[in-house]
């Protein structure tokens, strides 16, 4: 089920669809991640470690899992000041 769950994901963002995978259990999860990783990053990437030890690179999707409004981010528009902090769910692409 999961390989059929992770083949619709990716047939519906080659199609540029929103798509979100559930799962049941974190170890589920962290699997899926790791199979989407490393299908769309190059495996000589540069990349940073996330909180459970995950790799990121350039070209991953990051969906934040806690808020914090002391991270800064990348402003990349002419209204930064009115942008909110970090929340739950916020996606993000690296």
């Amino acid at each position: 089920m999961a390989a059929d769950a992770l083949d619709a994901y990716t047939a519906d963002q080659a199609n540029r669809r929103d798509a979100l995978l559930i799962c049941d259990t974190t170890e589920m999860a962290d699997a899926l991640n790791q199979r989407i990783h490393r299908k769309r990053v190059d495996s000589n990437a540069d990349f940073v470690t996330a909180a459970r030890g995950q790799q990121i690179a350039v070209g991953d999707l990051i969906i934040s899992r806690r808020n914090d409004p002391t991270i800064a981010f990348h402003h990349s528009t002419p209204n930064f000041e009115s942008l909110p902090s970090v929340r739950n769910g916020n996606r993000w692409r690296r």
